[in-house]
């Protein structure tokens, strides 16, 4: 019986250290705007947290950024996972959501979606998303960087309930960049096209590109004429093509862009 209680007592004793509250330092539930590492001023996150929960509830699916100092020997992806599962984070039975999570010790963020989140953040939505958001994380403006990750998921949030999520082939920043390009390079291209003709206009005479219109009439009689076939020149070239675009998700029904910040 002592032993049986001496392997009980071990048993929650390993529990309770493994318990993520334990490691990210948070307890009870927590906000769409959870601040574990003392990033920001109570203001400024209670301000974050507002937007955030609006949006969230807007769009029906969870927008939530967590700080914490450290992570522990967890790799990142599997914390904000544990994390995830363990406070039953996301909107709904399906835990739909877009999930920023930092740990300062080794500077590590994951960006994690769920549920409805793994349609809205397309894997190559997360990592443009990431670009938006990521020079102020790394610069330390803490406040301005959530802020634009906030607003940027709203953004995202709304293309996908139109119909139209951030992708490969969707993505409306590519497409107001080739609009750009056409508006700047067709008016030049006018340009030259009408100088050329104007120009070709003037010419009164123009070099002949046969042989036989600079040989005068009936001054030369060629009798034997032959066409031989030397050689073909082929060349080659590899056509790179992109992701067909889409959502990665693991086993756990999550997605993930990681890396250093």
């Amino acid at each position: 019986m002592k032993k049986k209680i001496s392997i009980i007592i071990l048993l929650l004793v390993l529990f309770s250290i493994i318990m993520p509250s334990h490691i990210y330092g948070v307890s009870g539930d927590l906000d769409n705007v959870t601040d574990a590492a003392g990033l920001l001023s109570e203001n400024e996150r209670l301000d974050l947290d507002k937007k955030a929960a609006e949006l969230s509830e807007l769009y029906e699916c969870d927008i939530i950024v967590i700080t914490v100092e450290d992570k522990g020997e967890m790799h990142i992806e599997t914390f904000a996972q544990a994390v995830y599962d363990e406070y039953d984070l996301g909107y709904g039975g399906d835990n739909n959501g877009i999930m920023l999570i930092i740990s300062m010790a080794e500077r590590d963020y994951d960006i994690m979606a769920h549920g409805y989140g793994n349609i809205a953040f397309t894997d190559y939505g997360k990592k443009k998303l990431g670009k938006e958001f990521l020079p102020d994380l790394s610069d330390g403006n803490y406040h301005e960087s959530f802020s634009i990750f906030i607003d940027s998921c709203g953004r995202y949030l709304k293309l996908a309930r139109d119909g139209k999520p951030i992708d490969v082939d969707s993505d409306p920043d590519k497409a107001n960049k080739i609009a750009a390009i056409v508006a700047l390079v067709l008016p030049l291209l006018l340009t030259v096209i009408i100088g050329y003709v104007l120009k070709k206009q003037m010419k009164s005479t123009k070099i002949q590109t046969k042989a036989k219109e600079y040989v005068k009439e009936g001054s030369f009689n060629l009798k034997n004429q032959k066409d031989e076939y030397l050689h073909t020149v082929t060349t080659q070239r590899k056509i790179k093509s992109e992701s067909s675009g889409g959502t990665s998700v693991n086993s756990n029904g999550s997605s993930h862009s990681s890396g250093k910040f």
